[in-house]
C-alpha cells in the first residue's frame, strides 16, 4: 500500500530532431583500413524504423525487437548488400574515419580486410542507429564506434636451415686419412718383392 501511494515520475524520451544532420566517427587501430556505410532504414521522431530500398527486398522485419540479434543481422545484411553501391566510403587516417552530413536513420557499416606486415586484419560489420540513444536518455547526433579487429596469422613456416658441410673423406671406421693408404700399399709390395727374391736366392744355394 505504501508503494502504491508513492508518486511515480515518468520520463519521456525526447523526440528525434529530424532537421539535424548526424555523423559517425569510426575509431580503428590500423590506418589505411576502409569502411563502407549503407543506409538500411529511415527513422521518425519516435525512433520507429522503416526499411528503405534496396534493403526492403531483404524480406524480413528490421525493428527494435530484433536489436538483440543485430550483430548476426549485420553479418547477414553485409552479405545481402553484395555489390550494392555504398552511401559513403572512408579510409582510416590517424586511427579515425568519419561519415558526416547524414540524415537520421539506421546504418550498416562494413569494413574491408587490411593486410599489414603479412597479417590480415578484419572488422565485423555492425548496425547503428543515428542519432544514437545514450544511457543518459538523450540522443547523440555525433556518435562514435569502436569496431574490434581480428587478426589472421600467416602460416607458420619454419625458416630454411642449410645442411651442414660434409666432413673430409676418411677411411671407414678407422679414423685415418686416405693419404697413408698408397704409402702402405707401396711398402707392402716392397716387402713382398724382397721376400720373393730371398726365397729364390735360397734355392740356388
Amino acid at each position: 500500500m505504501v508503494v502504491a501511494v508513492m508518486p511515480v515520475q515518468a520520463f519521456a524520451v525526447d523526440a528525434i530532431d529530424l532537421t539535424r544532420t548526424v555523423s559517425l566517427s569510426v575509431e580503428y587501430d590500423w590506418d589505411g583500413a576502409q569502411f563502407d556505410m549503407y543506409r538500411v532504414a529511415d527513422v521518425d521522431k519516435s525512433a520507429q524504423l522503416t526499411v528503405c530500398k534496396p534493403f526492403s527486398a531483404y524480406g524480413k522485419s528490421i525493428n527494435w525487437n530484433t536489436s538483440k540479434h543485430w550483430a548476426e543481422l549485420a553479418v547477414t545484411l553485409a552479405e545481402f548488400a553484395g555489390d550494392m553501391e555504398p552511401l559513403q566510403s572512408g579510409t582510416v587516417t590517424h586511427q579515425s574515419c568519419t561519415f558526416s552530413h547524414l540524415q537520421p536513420g539506421l546504418y550498416l557499416v562494413v569494413g574491408h580486410e587490411l593486410t599489414v606486415d603479412g597479417i590480415t586484419y578484419t572488422s565485423k560489420p555492425f548496425l547503428i542507429c543515428l542519432p544514437e540513444y545514450t544511457d543518459e536518455g538523450t540522443w547523440n547526433y555525433h556518435a562514435m564506434a569502436y569496431p574490434k579487429s581480428g587478426a589472421e596469422q600467416p602460416p607458420n613456416v619454419p625458416p630454411f636451415t642449410p645442411p651442414p658441410e660434409p666432413p673430409p673423406d676418411i677411411v671407414p671406421q678407422t679414423g685415418q686419412l686416405w693419404w697413408p693408404v698408397p704409402v702402405l700399399m707401396v711398402g707392402g709390395l716392397a716387402f713382398v718383392l724382397v721376400g720373393v727374391l730371398r726365397r729364390k736366392g735360397g734355392k740356388h744355394e
